[in-house]
């Protein structure tokens, strides 16, 4: 049967508007219009009584060209025509096809004409697309609107009369293409941070299954448990499948069971399908789970702390903050009843109040959760997907028993009339258990919690070791993963354990109210050597002052979780960021003023003196202390520094002049063990390109001259944590929300008037950065600078807050400025470049103990 010209046998056609602004992004319309305009597919009919299909592709089938979103105008329609061809139909179904093969006919000319005088009237390029030949039993697809995004249609016609384009126009397409050839070479570069491996590409072909599965419980090798789901990170070692939910499946067309043992490119995860194959099989799922002596320690440590009145049982209101910390969404007063039901479910002897006994089977069996069995969650390849949802518009009676729904992320796709929604708990666990596998890792710390109740079976070790694993068999930037919100999942045993330091949490809130203190003052008064941020043995005697009591081990987990960066003390921002509930503290902030502490506190300093760590022979408040050894072989160097890290670029802010941001790198190769690389700021230069080895950017190391390269120092740490402190607080400077990457300049605030900062740094979020991200210097080591601000960017014509980036030392360090005139603070340099610490200042010399 040659190329099809007209609807025959049995056809469909769906028209419908289609609304590009309504879609959540850019990426997600390109999943969306793929699936809107699959390739030419084929269903082989095998058995039409039981409504039996399988789904398949021709070896012709290719890929469309990048898709073009910005030509793409709201007002464009879809028209989908699907034939379906049947060798035993009726003849006397022929006429009536011929007739409206010739009505197609003419609908087409009419069209083409249509077309034509449009196309000359708006001097706009025709583009058509053809498809190979099919059979008469093929299942063909066509939409216009969606080849044309395939293509490009930046090709105009030459003008003829009045018609022509401004100059305007004509810049701004410029501009356009020069920002798309950016785009493609910060790829191109990102594509190098890869892991590169040798793929297996055999045994590629999609395999076909028969949609009447879809209407059965899971026993399909064409859909399997994730569970089962490994990859294999060397040649010796695969790695160890994690204990998914038994709802989680993914298509063998994703990752082919087989493959396993071999290295292999994984797909992303894009498409999820959700579907029950018999609604009347829908029930409530109880977990069965047996805790170890360690879980229900954790729990009985929960119990207490939700034990407001400590009576040994939990009233409702009680029980409400229970179910906040397991990420129970509710509002108060529009839940009232669904709440009370939850207590009353819990309540099994009826006498109004929770007993441990019946918290611990509620945890245990999570039936507040209210996860149904017989209904599942699988992740598909794109090509499955595109079929699936042409299916459902083509024979919508094959899902009358079976009910399914097609996700991208949080947007539903399709779905049957007849589909019913999950609980949203459910859904939220599904799906990010589906983007752990696509090894995604902008989680939120209540979808981290979710994954932790979903794995905690597996140990962490095990949990790290998959996600490692199988996020270097993608395309993806392997960035630390210390540095995002999974490290939670990596370092908590189970969700005991995290209730239990939330249930903490939950109590020291509820006590800060009950002093009439708000989180602000409390930390005032936890921070009993006033340097801005708290030690462990600070946050132990604020919570003894709280009358909390727990372990050693429970305040070094809590203690962990509020250090967010890592750098082994908890600042204002970490403090409050956890503590601080706005609304609930709202009233107190009126009344007292955040700059003074409640008067009792203030006459009774003696009630928040930190407490020694059971366990521990650290004692953080004594001075730092360094031997006169040390002194001697220590030296400070301002050296070259010749690797960086990219934190923003002017890109897609449309100014003439182009400059970039980088960060130091500061790791030391095996050879150079006796030295450490301090961030004393960030670098702007002119441009976009990485800056070479051989540029004079400057940064401060320090160098234990009495080692040997291959040598670690144990002074240098001492000499950094006194010389060098981190600042105790960030003084943000200007911002340029614009552009591809948002752009935010802080500068540090030293610790004291005894030291200064020499540069400023940068981020992309309108959050402070970390503090041990840069290094304060003592104020008798440097001179002001010599140099005179040099100007590499300013923001005229992006519209907003003016402002400007400049050089301002010898080091080339940036700083930036409100408005195009240079900074007017006194910058510095570190004077002479090179120094012992013993020869170059008088220090005091205290012999360590």
């Amino acid at each position: 049967m040659t190329q099809q010209k007209s609807l025959t046998q049995n056809q469909v056609r769906l028209q419908g508007p289609r609304n590009f602004q309504n879609q959540k992004s850019h990426y997600h319309q390109q999943i969306i219009n793929k699936t809107k305009s699959p390739y030419p597919t084929k269903f082989d009919k095998r058995n039409s009584a039981n409504n039996s299909y399988k789904i398949s592709a021709p070896a012709h089938t290719t890929q469309p060209s990048k898709f073009q979103h910005r030509q793409l105008q709201p007002s464009s329609y879809t028209r989908l025509v699907i034939n379906f061809s049947d060798s035993d139909d009726d003849d006397d179904d022929e006429d009536e096809d011929e007739n409206e093969k010739k009505e197609e006919e003419q609908e087409e000319e009419q069209g083409s004409n249509e077309s034509d005088t449009d196309s000359k009237n708006n001097c706009s390029s025709a583009v058509t697309v053809s498809t190979p030949p099919v059979s008469g039993d093929d299942v063909q697809l066509n939409s216009n609107d969606d080849d044309q995004e395939t293509v490009n249609l930046n090709s105009t016609c030459s003008p003829s009369g009045s018609s022509q384009e401004s100059k305007e126009e004509i810049q701004e397409q410029e501009q356009q293409q020069e920002q798309d050839q950016e785009q493609e070479q910060e790829q191109e570069q990102e594509i190098q941070e890869y892991d590169n491996k040798k793929y297996s590409r055999d045994s590629e072909q999609p395999e076909p299954w028969p949609l009447s599965i879809l209407s059965q419980s899971p026993s399909s090798p064409h859909l399997y448990p994730c569970s089962e789901f490994s990859i294999t990170s060397n040649i010796s070692s695969i790695t160890p499948a994690l204990h998914f939910p038994e709802d989680l499946l993914m298509s063998n067309n994703y990752f082919k069971k087989k493959w396993i043992g071999s290295y292999r490119r994984l797909k992303n995860v894009i498409v999820v399908l959700e579907w029950i194959p018999d609604k009347d099989n829908l029930k409530q799922k109880e977990r069965e789970y047996t805790l170890s002596s360690a879980q229900e320690e954790q729990l009985k440590t929960a119990f207490q702390m939700f034990d407001l009145d400590g009576k040994g049982s939990m009233t409702f209101d009680e029980t409400l903050q229970m179910l906040k910390a397991v990420d129970i969404d509710f509002d108060e007063k529009r839940d009232a009843k669904r709440l009370r039901e939850i207590f009353t479910s819990m309540d099994k002897d009826g006498n109004g109040k929770l007993e441990f006994g019946e918290v611990k089977k509620a945890l245990v069996t999570h039936s507040y959760y209210n996860i149904e069995s017989g209904r599942y969650f699988a992740c598909l390849s794109l090509l499955e997907a595109e079929h699936l949802r042409a299916v459902l518009h083509m024979k919508p009676n094959l899902f009358s028993k079976a009910s399914i729904a097609l996700h991208i992320g949080s947007l539903r796709l399709d779905a049957t009339d007849n589909f019913i929604g999950s609980n949203i708990y459910q859904r939220r666990m599904a799906m990010g258990c589906l983007k752990f596998i696509d090894s995604q890792s902008d989680f939120s710390m209540k979808r981290v919690s979710m994954l932790l109740r979903a794995l905690q079976i597996d140990s962490e070790e095990n949990r790290r070791a998959f996600y490692l694993d199988v996020r270097s068999c993608r395309r993806r930037r392997q960035l630390p993963w210390e540095l995002s919100t999974l490290a939670m999942l990596f370092y908590t045993p189970d969700e005991y354990h995290l209730l239990s330091n939330r249930a903490i949490i939950s109590r020291v809130i509820t006590n800060f109210k009950q002093r009439g203190i708000t989180p602000y003052d409390a930390f005032k008064i936890f921070d009993h050597d006033h340097d801005g941020s708290l030690k462990t043995s600070e946050l132990y005697g604020g919570l003894e002052w709280l009358k909390i009591d727990i372990s050693a081990s429970q305040l070094m987990n809590l203690a962990k979780s509020l250090d967010s960066d890592g750098d082994g003390f908890i600042n204002q921002q970490e403090f409050l960021k956890v503590f601080d509930d706005g609304e609930a503290f709202s009233l107190l902030y009126q009344n007292n003023s955040k700059s003074d502490l409640p008067m009792q506190l203030i006459n009774n300093p003696e009630t928040v003196a930190p407490k020694a760590v059971p366990g521990t022979d650290l004692n953080e408040n004594r001075p730092i202390t360094i031997s006169e050894e040390a002194l001697k072989n220590i030296a400070v160097r301002v050296v070259h520094q010749g690797s960086f890290f990219e934190i923003w670029t002017s890109r897609g802010t449309n100014t003439p002049q182009k400059a970039s941001i980088w960060k130091p790198k500061l790791e030391v190769g095996a050879t150079k063990m006796n030295t450490r690389r301090i961030c004393v700021g960030h670098y702007v230069i002119s441009g976009f390109s990485t800056p070479s080895k051989k540029s004079s950017y400057y940064r401060v190391q320090l160098e234990d001259m009495s080692l040997f390269g291959v040598q670690e120092s144990k002074d240098s740490e001492s000499v950094i944590a006194k010389y060098f402190p981190h600042p105790i607080r960030f003084r943000q400077v200007w911002n340029q929300p614009r552009g591809q990457k948002q752009l935010f300049v802080w500068a540090p605030v030293p610790p004291s008037d005894k030291f200064v900062y020499l540069g400023m740094v940068a981020t992309n979020a309108d959050e402070p950065p970390p503090l041990n991200c840069v290094h304060c210097v003592p104020v008798d080591w440097v001179a002001p600078t010599k140099v005179k601000p040099t100007l590499i960017w300013d923001g005229t014509g992006v519209g907003g807050r003016p402002g400007s980036l400049w050089e301002i030392n010898s080091m080339r360090l940036f700083a930036a400025s409100q408005g195009n005139e240079p900074p007017t603070q006194i910058f510095y340099d570190i004077e002479p470049s090179f120094f012992v610490l013993a020869d170059r200042f008088k220090v005091k010399v205290t012999q360590t103990k």
